[in-house]
């Protein structure tokens, strides 16, 4: 049964005679990952997430660069697109928009035949011939 980092830092007991140092070698994690606290978005960031959402609510055709044009031009924000692209793919926001169909044949379509499959065509003397092999 293998267990995933958070539960293996979660089994390190302080107050046990065994050091932390070995009990992370022991679970397989190492020391710096069983210290480190996530530090979460900053305000500014969680300030744009409610920007971006409420913007994309009623534009959800907005990709990252249009996005990021937006919160620049209109809302005076100065942000890149890399900030943006994060964001939003933490909301887990994405651009609608209609996608390539172009292999797939209408079902009401008619499939006509290629009427010139059994022709030779000979461009020296302008005549066309029937192959009749």
């Amino acid at each position: 049964m293998s267990f995933s980092v958070l539960d293996r830092r979660m089994m390190v007991e302080k107050e046990t005679p065994m050091c932390i140092s070995e009990q992370c070698s022991l679970l397989g994690i190492h020391r710096s990952g069983f210290y480190y606290v996530s530090q979460g978005e900053s305000a500014l960031n969680l300030e744009l997430m409610g920007t971006i959402d409420r913007f994309f609510l009623e534009h959800p055709h907005t990709g990252v660069v249009s996005m990021c044009a937006y919160l620049c031009m209109t809302e005076g924000y100065v942000v890149n697109v890399k900030r943006i692209r994060r964001l939003m793919r933490l909301m887990g926001l994405m651009a609608v928009y209609p996608i390539k169909r172009l292999s797939i044949p209408d079902k009401g379509h008619r499939k006509y035949p290629y009427l010139l499959k059994d022709m030779v065509i000979n461009r020296n003397n302008q005549v066309w011939e029937t192959d009749i092999t």
